[in-house]
């Protein structure tokens, strides 16, 4: 999950811009435009709404005339401010579900994320005991020891550094989430529990040939995970809690998946 962009200004959904507009004007700025050059009164534009309508708008007595232009502003001045607002509550929404400092989602927005695909309906012919996906948990099993030697910085710097390389090589329908600590859990909707683990430990192989630099040298990075699969019904809450039983069972033994 990259970086969440600030939206940006276009004629439909505006930011308080600050002088900064860049020479472009919301409709809504036009028809006021067109209301100061024409003594208060804003002129018909191409792509009104009255356009439309039947030439015996345009016979209509001038008071009425004016009254009803009136209402076409007013009515494209609220149209804009509502698709601005919606442009602003949108931004925030993903604000709120991306993690502080780490190009993933946080952990209120992954484990929401399980519980919402695992609650979706299912075909009314599948089988209610069949996998429907599965989820992976990684690891960073030297973070405290990175934090301890290298500081928090260095020990974060790696954490992040893992948070991409795993955001980067799963499907576009995967969901990558920090659970707490050096945990990230991975949702991997429609994937069988064979295929999740074989992905899984090709980018473990592949982490385990990755040199990290950090201000204090090199470092490699020694990470875990454990998959299991996903069953219609599963809370995301449950879910984190198999997962995390396996990958301490099997740091216990000291085993790679």
């Amino acid at each position: 999950m990259s970086e969440i962009p600030r939206p940006q200004a276009t004629d439909a959904v505006t930011w308080p811009h600050h002088g900064n507009s860049g020479g472009r004007r919301s409709p809504y700025e036009q028809y006021q435009q067109a209301a100061s050059e024409n003594d208060g009164s804003p002129a018909m534009m191409p792509t009104d709404d009255l356009s439309a309508l039947s030439e015996g708008f345009l016979n209509l007595p001038p008071a009425v005339h004016k009254i009803v232009q009136g209402l076409v502003v007013e009515q494209e001045g609220l149209r804009q401010t509502i698709v601005q607002n919606e442009g602003r509550i949108s931004f925030l929404e993903q604000l709120s579900d991306q993690h502080a400092y780490m190009p993933v989602l946080n952990r209120r927005a992954i484990l929401r994320e399980v519980s919402a695909f695992t609650h979706q309906p299912q075909t009314p012919y599948a089988d209610s005991t069949a996998a429907i996906g599965a989820v992976a948990l990684f690891y960073l099993v030297n973070f405290e020891k990175l934090h301890r030697h290298n500081g928090l910085i260095e020990a974060e710097d790696a954490l992040i550094h893992l948070a991409r390389q795993v955001a980067g090589a799963v499907r576009a329908s995967d969901r990558v989430g920090s659970v707490g600590g050096a945990g990230l859990l991975v949702l991997m909707p429609g994937a069988s529990l064979d295929g999740a683990r074989t992905r899984i430990a090709q980018l473990l192989e592949t982490l385990s040939m990755r040199v990290l630099t950090l201000r204090s040298g090199l470092v490699s990075l020694t990470v875990r995970a454990a998959v299991m699969p996903l069953q219609a019904g599963d809370e995301g809450e449950q879910a984190l809690a198999a997962v995390d039983e396996l990958l301490r069972t099997s740091l216990a033994a000291e085993t790679l998946l």
